[in-house]
């Protein structure tokens, strides 16, 4: 029986799609980035090539974070997934 991971690689195999696990591991280790209160009001949805998009709570947090972008690309570039993100997007919609 294959993972579901597996499944929704396929599913997205060809497509403009990052690695499922990818995204997935960057969401696992979000707080640990970002610190806690960032993490509460935000969430990476996808990392495809230079580019991370995040959720963010409302239109305050994305004009917080886009004030912080500096920082944040100091701070994700520590880890291995992101550290060749040159462009961070903000969004309100998870979808």
């Amino acid at each position: 029986m294959k993972s579901i991971k597996e499944v929704l690689e396929e599913y997205f195999k060809g497509g403009d799609a990052p690695p499922v696990g990818e995204v997935i591991n960057l969401q696992k280790q979000w707080a640990q980035l970002v610190g806690p209160v960032v993490s509460k009001n935000s969430e990476p949805l996808s990392l495809k090539g230079n580019r991370l998009v995040i959720w963010v709570r409302n239109s305050s947090w994305a004009n917080e974070l886009s004030l912080m972008t500096s920082e944040l690309l100091t701070k994700l570039r520590t880890n291995d997934l992101c550290k060749n993100v040159e462009e961070i997007r903000f969004t309100l919609r998870k979808s």
